[in-house]
């Protein structure tokens, strides 16, 4: 491997980590900046359809209902609101000097424990700004209810 692109990979993981900081911590905007100024999320929950959000604003828009939602739990159950994403197994594959691709999954730890799991899979594009998302796929495999029942796909 070239130093050029264990650089490259190196700041590729930093971007994931930021993403799941700035998530965990209420920093939709600057979450809504890791990526492209046209990127795309794309959220996939369970047996829903996917959804689908294009640009800062919209990308944003999406982050700031989410984190709406954990905090009307705060309020109406009393319990932390504060979650950990945990990222592992995250492959990458440069597909150009300037483009990247990956997968990873995550883990999402809440106050009773294990709370959901599933999996990255990304586009990455190197701008003025550094590697950013084009394009993430989120996937939300499975869940833990806080009175422990599971749903979703459970891998043994």
């Amino acid at each position: 491997m070239q130093p050029d692109e264990a650089a490259a990979r190196e700041e590729i993981r930093d971007l994931a980590a930021r993403y799941n900081l700035y998530g965990d911590t209420g920093r939709t905007e600057q979450e809504a900046r890791l990526f492209t100024a046209d990127g795309t999320l794309e959220f996939v929950d369970l047996d829903a359809a996917p959804r689908r959000y294009t640009g800062h604003s919209d990308i944003q828009g999406f982050f700031e209902g989410v984190k709406s939602a954990w905090l009307a739990e705060i309020r109406d159950t009393g319990v932390s609101a504060r979650v950990f994403h945990h990222l592992t197994t995250h492959v990458i594959d440069m597909t150009g000097p300037r483009t990247a691709r990956g997968t990873a999954y995550v883990a999402l730890i809440r106050h009773f424990g294990l709370a959901e799991w599933g999996r990255y899979t990304d586009e990455y594009t190197l701008t003025d700004s550094g590697w950013r998302f084009s394009y993430r796929r989120v996937t939300r495999e499975g869940e833990v209810g806080p009175d422990r029942g599971v749903r979703g796909e459970v891998h043994g």
